[in-house]
């Protein structure tokens, strides 16, 4: 019986060491992981004059392509501004004033129905944030005139390396924040682990000790 108790202890206190070792694994992991830095993107952003602007209040819409992030410069482009025509009247359109970027090839053929083309290109291209262009409304409908703002991309490339720099995300002239995991929530989990893993190791000591 006795023998029968020590081998069951033995099999216990194994088993426990295997669960310390698979803890201390999803530890490190998790640790690890909220200190992994994001993966480079391009991000479009999408900034207003005057976000209160009323009837009839002028607006200008500036469009920045934001490569912060990526050690590439911008070499072409070609994007649409959508909005609705009942919230927002076009009047003019301008090149966003940095050079090479500042006189962007513009379609203007369906600002009655709410969209404006545009592209450019440059072989020297220009990193950082770019101001591609400037687009000046007179609001109609203040409810709407904040939130009918739409800008799409169908190509973005990089200057000699033509790599896509098609953005990701659009974002209303704020600070950039994209976290791989939320510091908060992974500090809470590794504390619950460690708890975890202290009362594992516990009960280990504990079992070796009865065997």
């Amino acid at each position: 019986m006795r023998a029968s108790r020590r081998q069951t202890g033995r099999h216990d206190a194994g088993g426990a060491g295997h669960l310390i070792v698979a803890r201390i694994l999803i530890l490190f992991a998790i640790v690890s992981s909220s200190w992994v830095p994001c993966a480079a993107q391009t991000y479009v952003e999408l900034c207003l004059s005057n976000d209160e602007a009323t009837p009839p209040d002028i607006m200008n819409a500036a469009v920045i392509v934001n490569l912060d992030e990526v050690r590439e410069s911008l070499g072409s482009y070609g994007a649409s501004l959508g909005w609705s025509p009942a919230a927002l009247e076009y009047l003019s359109d301008s090149g966003g004033g940095q050079i090479p970027f500042d006189s962007a090839i513009v379609n203007r053929a369906e600002v009655s129905a709410g969209v404006l083309v545009f592209a450019d290109a440059s072989p020297t291209g220009a990193p950082g944030r770019v101001r591609i262009i400037d687009v000046t409304f007179r609001v109609l409908d203040q409810s709407q005139a904040m939130t009918t703002l739409d800008i799409s991309f169908n190509s973005a490339f990089a200057a000699r390396s033509f790599v896509d720099l098609t953005p990701v995300q659009r974002i209303e002239c704020g600070a950039l924040t994209v976290p791989v995991l939320d510091p908060y929530g992974a500090s809470i989990l590794a504390l619950l682990l460690l708890a975890s893993l202290a009362l594992t190791a516990h009960r280990y000591r504990a079992g070796r000790r009865g065997g």
